[in-house]
């Protein structure tokens, strides 16, 4: 049994304790997509009609003399793989800037018969895993993405969870991008399963809040759950998530982030009712994030950390 394609949807969360305190939350979607195996199950095209006119457009938008040309000719593309669409999953956004060295991308090229910066997202996941854990997954690999809206691609961080031969998640990645700077960086580690903690020190700058020289600890949580088989679909494994990441350094506990999100299958239904609800995710996400630095350096006066500063001992 495979794992589907699917939407996870629910919340994401920031906490900071030091140096002044200050909280937010906002909804967040990731696109759960089966790298494994999406040569022989490609996300579909889905199209919206003007049956389905989201509450969102300006109203002279919704008169009926528009509804009913749209009836008549025109349809808008609401997600692909292959062609523009207002949501569109283009495998070059991932893994841009890749850490592989040299001589273990030279042995998996070798191995593999293909240059490693044109191997698709799964080998270059793989690959990765291979180098920060020692392994790779024997089962599916599901990549946990934004995807590029309106043609613009944005994420803070994407997640990649590796699963066994027995569908239990063993591996796990992370994919982080500096907003300010347009760098990235890649954190692996093993699963012990349903729920994990893990810790480690800091080796990436993320925020310009937060010195270099502090530790992350990871709460990584994937529940399990079923898709019943469904208009000739058999059925297919899925999961709800929760990742929690605390930040802590020698003053104590400084901050937590996370994301808490259940999954549906992905079909066109869903795929129409999650963007009816949130059509501009990637805008709210990076205008969020720049209100809040706002907050924390205009408001509250936390300090500004220049890039990989230390905090005095």
């Amino acid at each position: 049994m495979t794992f589907a394609h699917q939407i996870l949807q629910g919340m994401t969360w920031h906490a900071r304790q030091l140096p002044t305190p200050h909280e937010f939350h906002y909804p967040y979607r990731f696109w759960a997509v089966n790298l494994t195996q999406l040569a022989d199950n490609p996300l579909p095209n889905v199209n919206m009609s003007a049956s389905h006119v989201p509450t969102w457009l300006p109203q002279w938008l919704k008169k009926k003399w528009l509804k009913k040309s749209l009836q008549q000719s025109l349809t808008l593309p609401l997600l692909s793989q292959h062609h523009w669409a207002l949501y569109q999953f283009h495998q070059e956004d991932y893994f841009a800037i890749n850490r592989l060295d040299p001589s273990l991308d030279n042995r998996l090229t070798a191995s593999l018969g293909q240059p490693a910066p044109s191997a698709s997202l799964l080998v270059k996941a793989q690959q990765t895993w291979q180098q920060l854990t020692g392994s790779q997954p024997t089962g599916e690999v599901v990549a946990l993405v934004v995807l590029r809206n309106m043609g613009w691609y944005f994420s803070p961080v994407n997640f990649y969870i590796g699963f066994d031969e027995n569908h239990q998640p063993s591996h796990f990645l992370a994919e982080v991008s500096n907003t300010p700077w347009n760098k990235r960086h890649y954190y692996g580690f093993l699963l012990a399963g349903e729920k994990t903690l893990y810790q480690h020190d800091k080796g990436f700058h993320v925020s310009p809040f937060n010195p270099i020289n502090q530790q992350y600890h990871w709460r990584v949580e994937i529940h399990p759950k079923r898709y019943a088989s469904a208009n000739d679909n058999p059925e297919q494994n899925g999961f709800d998530v929760v990742i929690d990441i605390g930040l802590t350094d020698s003053r104590g506990k400084v901050f937590n982030a996370g994301v808490s999100l259940k999954g549906v299958q992905l079909d066109e239904a869903s795929v129409i009712t999650a963007i009816k609800r949130r059509p501009w995710m990637s805008a709210t996400s990076l205008l969020q994030i720049y209100w809040q630095a706002f907050k924390l350096y205009v408001l509250k006066r936390v300090p500004y950390q220049a890039y990989n500063q230390r905090l005095p001992q």
